[in-house]
């Protein structure tokens, strides 16, 4: 930044501007892909002999593992590097940071910053690491938060999830692990991988409540065909009883007696 700013109408404060160098190669993209126009937001994507061609994959090789292929993209025969940083287009072709693309997510309708988050929760006691990722639920994003603790903590347990939880704010489940996975080329988290975690925990739940529901099913078609066993039961002991011990058999009588009989029953 050259030292210029610009102030943000959302939230009233003041944003350094950057000024792209005039040879840097680089695209600032919406999420449909489009060119953002000043005011917009959109992710930067740079191109160049100043880039690097790529991760180092277990095999040795650069650029050809999976995480080189997600962290390139081809625009127009060009391949560019996809930096994961948000920036907004302002008057005079300056750019302002917005944060990183993997580190938002929309909840109510409004975007939330997962960074703020988990920095929040960092300070609460017995909190070594924490990571917060957003799975999308239709139209909105849950959050799933991953917590590291002390191995000796100050606090209980149930303490320390407590404040975490307080300071992610609600909505947000918690899972405590021993460590964060990393990526190797990076050593970042690898947001990668606990969302899919997040992604089998989700389906081992679903696949549990199928389970329950067949189950309750099962038990709801035995407990009504026990009832009508027992209702025909009531029926032939009241028509028999009304034969041999009472008065002639009328259709009102028995009807009375089977009422009296299924009201006893459970």
């Amino acid at each position: 930044p050259d030292g210029t700013t610009w102030r943000d109408p959302e939230d009233g404060s003041r944003k350094h501007v950057f000024q792209p160098l005039p040879q840097l190669d680089y695209l600032l993209l919406r999420e449909d892909g489009q060119a953002a126009t000043e005011g917009e937001v959109g992710e930067l994507l740079l191109a160049g002999q100043t880039v690097f061609p790529g991760y180092v994959g277990s095999d040795g090789r650069i650029g050809m593992g999976t995480e080189s292929t997600s962290a390139f993209r081809t625009v127009a025969g060009r391949r560019y590097y996809c930096t994961r940083d948000r920036l907004r287009r302002v008057p005079g072709n300056g750019l302002v940071y917005c944060g990183r693309t993997d580190s938002l997510a929309k909840r109510g309708g409004a975007w939330l910053d997962l960074e703020s988050q988990e920095e929040a929760a960092r300070r609460a006691p017995g909190v070594v690491d924490t990571a917060v990722v957003a799975v999308t639920a239709g139209s909105d994003e849950l959050l799933e938060g991953f917590i590291v603790l002390e191995a000796t903590p100050g606090e209980t347990l149930f303490r320390s999830l407590e404040r975490v939880a307080q300071s992610l704010g609600g909505g947000c489940r918690l899972h405590v692990l021993n460590g964060l996975p990393l990526v190797a080329a990076t050593g970042k988290v690898d947001r990668r991988k606990l969302a899919e975690q997040v992604a089998g925990i989700r389906t081992r739940e679903e696949s549990w409540k199928q389970r329950l529901s067949l189950q309750q099913r099962r038990m709801l078609r035995s407990y009504v065909a026990w009832h009508l066993f027992s209702v025909g039961i009531l029926l032939l002991a009241s028509v028999a009883s009304l034969l041999l011990f009472s008065a002639p058999f009328t259709a009102e009588a028995a009807t009375w007696t089977l009422l009296g009989k299924l009201l006893l029953m459970p």
